[in-house]
């Protein structure tokens, strides 16, 4: 089988969301199904060198357009021009509408839909979007919450939709971390971004009546209320660009780890957290309850009041933060990259190997 798949996601540094996902795809297919040749749609294929030295099955065919923006048509459309392939899979919603190979779609969630930053993301997804949902030969997603926005915004049959498991730090680093740096206080902490669906508004204002109990470190960008926040309180941290296990020894020494979003396609960070032994807060939003199932405490996202009070609860009892750390070990269990790159290799060899 000669499958493409789009890894533009790795083309940054960053090594989280959709990245991860196309990364541990990749390699775990050059690792485990040898006898297939992969192409890697990029805009760097330098960035890959290293890689195709070590596993000749390798490929990289280059797109010079980002993910979402209008050239990416034209250079996939010559891409499938010159070269023939089993199957595609596009490991975002950037995908093509022309498209000579049978072709998968992961649809991670809807966020530009319900937070567009455009003015032209919902007219995109409502045409481009639909459209390739539509001509597809398969869509995968990880969780029943994005299945459902799927079939009433972009009119996909569910039967239509693949589920898969999404996995949370790489195995390697769990039990790594205890050597970073970390608050001297009792510390909340939040892996997030300024971007609105996160929330994270909510629990500054939270943390404006918990921050004589504790300290919190917000793991993102700069952003102006943040800035704020953190003039007025000396135990509000913030910190960007952290390594696996410098993020690893902040999860295991959180006192709790908070997810307020809005909206989630899934919620990587809970997962991250259970599999760190720290208890986890998150809103009963979205996704995040297929996630965390009877592993988290739940507030209300609009509500921060029911945050504070959630937060106290947990920071004065012991045994209770004990018993969600064991609640989330065994939820955790449900996850993992390796279950998640079988599941998509086994379907991708049950698509390309289909009789049409």
């Amino acid at each position: 089988m000669k499958i493409l798949i789009d890894g533009r996601m790795l083309d940054n540094n960053s090594v989280h969301g959709i990245a991860r996902y196309a990364h541990n795809l990749i390699h775990w297919g050059l690792q485990h199904r040898p006898q297939h040749h992969i192409v890697v749609a990029t805009r760097q294929p330098q960035r890959w060198a290293d890689l195709q030295r070590e596993f000749p099955q390798l490929d990289t065919a280059l797109v010079r357009a980002a993910p979402f923006h209008w050239k990416e048509q034209l250079d996939f459309a010559r891409l499938f021009l010159r070269q023939r392939f089993d199957l595609a899979h596009f490991t975002s919603l950037a995908a093509p509408v022309f498209c000579l190979c049978r072709s998968l779609i992961t649809v991670h969630d809807l966020i530009p839909w319900h937070f567009p930053s455009s003015p032209w993301h919902r007219p995109y997804l409502a045409t481009v979007g639909r459209w390739c949902c539509w001509r597809a030969t398969g869509i995968l997603t990880g969780s029943q919450h994005s299945c459902r926005d799927l079939e009433r915004i972009l009119q996909v049959d569910p039967r239509r939709v693949t589920f898969f498991v999404y996995g949370g730090l790489d195995g390697h680093h769990i039990g790594a971390g205890g050597a970073g740096w970390r608050p001297q206080r009792p510390y909340l902490l939040c892996v997030t971004n300024p971007r609105p669906h996160k929330n994270a508004q909510v629990l500054l204002q939270a943390y404006a009546e918990l921050a004589e109990m504790c300290d919190l470190v917000m793991v993102c960008s700069e952003f102006p209320a943040l800035a704020e926040a953190q003039a007025s309180y000396p135990g509000l941290h913030r910190r960007s660009g952290l390594s696996d296990a410098d993020l690893v020894s902040l999860y295991q020494g959180a006192a709790a780890v908070v997810v307020p979003s809005t909206y989630e396609g899934f919620g990587l960070p809970v997962l991250e957290a259970m599999q760190m032994d720290a208890p986890v807060i998150t809103s009963n939003a979205a996704s995040l309850p297929e996630v965390a199932g009877a592993a988290a405490l739940y507030f209300d996202p609009h509500q921060p009041d029911q945050l504070v009070q959630v937060c106290r609860q947990l920071l004065d009892s012991p045994e209770l933060a004990q018993e969600m750390r064991e609640k989330g070990r065994i939820q955790a269990q449900q996850f993992s990259w390796e279950r998640c790159a079988r599941q998509h290799w086994d379907y991708y060899e049950s698509v390309a190997f289909a009789s049409s």
